[in-house]
């Protein structure tokens, strides 16, 4: 059995080399996806595609017909054409969920950013503000940071970029899959309620502690932060 990987990989792929000849290329080796013509020269006679980013489409299909099996190591495999795929009796299999931990740790890191001003204040650094002349830090107290102005005055960077804490807000999930509980599951830990909108779900399966199924309309009305995590589709045309 003949093996084409293309896709990005953690670097052991030894499974591969015992299933049959593997050959690794384009993006797993840090390149630039395929073209259709470098995948086909490449798996013009494998039984087995793994991808992430090359598309498959039933031209491709068309130009390997060996091929039996394609791996989609994405979420969704939106670079390949499934139906073509399946009027071939070719089976396509995919990932959903890899990177739903990633996902819902960076939505996280954006509500503190927005909660706490990190970007605002970063920058303010980096241009040079708030902090004082040389001649100035003399006058400074014990303890404090020589470079900064830490008083209380409306100005200051205390009061500018203080903002606030997530503990007791309520976050809005409009989308609870695989991205959404995780990030239900985080923000609960932060000590904040959470709201669920997903007309796929059940009330049911939403009852841990600190979590409540709503409407899009309650969401909106009662949530400090909304956070968005519906998959892109017919299915979700019109939120």
């Amino acid at each position: 059995m003949k093996i084409v990987f293309t896709a990005e990989h953690a670097g052991d792929l030894s499974a591969f080399h015992q299933l049959g000849e593997l050959l690794v290329e384009g993006w797993a080796l840090g390149k630039p996806k395929l073209s259709a013509g470098q995948l086909i020269e490449l798996a013009h006679d494998a039984e087995v595609l793994v991808t992430s980013y090359d598309e498959v489409t039933d031209a491709v299909m068309a130009a390997c017909p060996r091929l039996q099996v394609i791996a989609c190591t994405r979420a969704n495999p939106v670079n390949i054409d499934t139906q073509a795929a399946q009027a071939r009796g070719i089976r396509v299999l995919y990932t959903p969920g890899r990177n739903a931990d990633a996902a819902a740790e960076l939505t996280l890191g954006l509500m503190l950013s927005l909660a706490r001003h990190i970007p605002q204040s970063h920058a303010a650094l980096k241009r040079g503000e708030f902090t004082q002349a040389d001649n100035a830090a003399a006058a400074t107290q014990q303890g404090l940071r020589r470079d900064v102005v830490w008083d209380v005055s409306p100005e200051s960077p205390y009061e500018v970029f203080k903002g606030t804490e997530l503990r007791n807000k309520t976050l809005g999930l409009v989308g609870y899959g695989n991205i959404g509980r995780r990030v239900a599951r985080i923000a609960r830990a932060f000590g904040m309620a959470v709201l669920v909108v997903d007309p796929f779900v059940a009330a049911e399966d939403i009852n841990e502690p600190g979590l409540q199924k709503t409407t899009l309309e309650a969401l909106f009305r009662e949530a400090d932060i909304v956070s968005l995590h519906l998959s892109s589709g017919p299915h979700s045309d019109g939120w």
